[in-house]
């Protein structure tokens, strides 16, 4: 008699999943990686937006010498008395020597379309509120070869731009708060006044 033995061997265990999946490791790096992206991303969005606004304003600083002229004209202008020199001798009084530490301080907007002398930036028909007092304009006379004298028919200037002078406080702009001037930036313009 034979007799037949069937060898039932076991089944194959199911093979791992060959399917196309990320572990949890990689996940979480991946995030990771995304995370530092976006950080980086940002803060090089708000380096480049500070950058801009402040080559923005230094343009405006720039633009400025028209804008200090007139005002110096104005105050020719204004002033008392018969100057045969076109007003140069008197408004040569009101601005210091370059060696001088005072200087005719002027105050300016930061569109550079308003500048008034800082005593008169409280009058309301002159001046400016407080929180728009964006450029500090310090001007002096020029020394040597272009040192004004008496009868002369130009006044050589100095004007050193600064700025920001004054933020806004609150959305009004009615008060204002003094920045450090040593951390101003600064330009400085060299201009000639005329009869």
């Amino acid at each position: 008699m034979i007799s037949a033995q069937a060898v039932i061997a076991p089944p194959d265990p199911e093979p791992i999943s060959q399917d196309p999946a990320f572990t949890l490791v990689e996940v979480i790096v991946a995030i990771g990686m995304v995370a530092v992206t976006v950080v980086a991303l940002v803060a090089l969005l708000a380096a480049s937006s500070r950058a801009a606004g402040e080559m923005a304003a230094r343009q405006q600083a720039v633009h400025l010498a028209d804008a200090v002229t007139l005002e110096l004209l104005r105050l020719r202008d204004a002033l008392p008395g018969d100057d045969p020199a076109g007003g140069l001798d008197v408004l040569a009084t009101l601005i210091p020597g370059s060696a001088s530490s005072q200087s005719l301080r002027l105050v300016g907007s930061l569109d550079g379309l308003r500048i008034v002398r800082e005593s008169e930036a409280g009058d309301p028909e002159l001046g400016l509120v407080p929180g728009d007092r964006y450029f500090l304009i310090e001007v002096r006379q020029q020394s040597g070869n272009l040192a004004y004298v008496a009868g002369a028919g130009f006044l050589a200037v100095s004007a050193k731009v600064r700025w920001p002078y004054q933020s806004k406080l609150g959305p009004e702009g009615s008060a204002a708060v003094t920045a450090d001037l040593s951390q101003a930036s600064t330009a400085v313009l060299n201009l000639a006044v005329t009869p």
